[in-house]
């Protein structure tokens, strides 16, 4: 673990907890199967109930979902952003103050409603 991690790559480490609660820790993510007897549970990152590795698997997908709906986010945030800015070179003398912060409260709204989005992932 601590070579990858030298050679700059992340590291997820899948484990019973108990013989290898050490390398649980060092790495960047750390997996275990949920046991009633493993007192190690609280201190690792994600428990899987099953004793199959198909959660593992699913971790990534949620991953990759997760991760695009973030990009989408900020996105969203920063080009809007910037076309409210834009709009208010033109249209500020005639609009005011009032859609400037209407404009604000949109984009927060959009890019809350997106979050949302990340309450269906299964």
């Amino acid at each position: 673990i601590s070579n990858l991690r030298a050679l700059g790559k992340r590291v997820l480490m899948v484990g019973d907890g108990f013989n290898d609660i050490i390398a649980l820790l060092r790495a960047d993510a750390g997996v275990v199967y949920a046991s009633g007897r493993n007192v190690y549970n609280n201190w690792v990152d994600v428990l899987i109930k099953s004793r199959d590795l198909y959660p593992v698997a699913d971790l990534f997908k949620i991953n990759k979902k997760l991760h695009r709906i973030i990009t989408v986010n900020v996105l969203l945030a920063v080009l809007i952003t910037f076309a409210g800015c834009a709009g208010l070179v033109w249209f500020m003398p005639q609009a005011g103050w009032t859609w400037i912060v209407g404009g604000a409260l949109a984009v927060a709204g959009l890019v809350f409603l997106n979050s949302t989005r990340m309450l269906n992932i299964k």
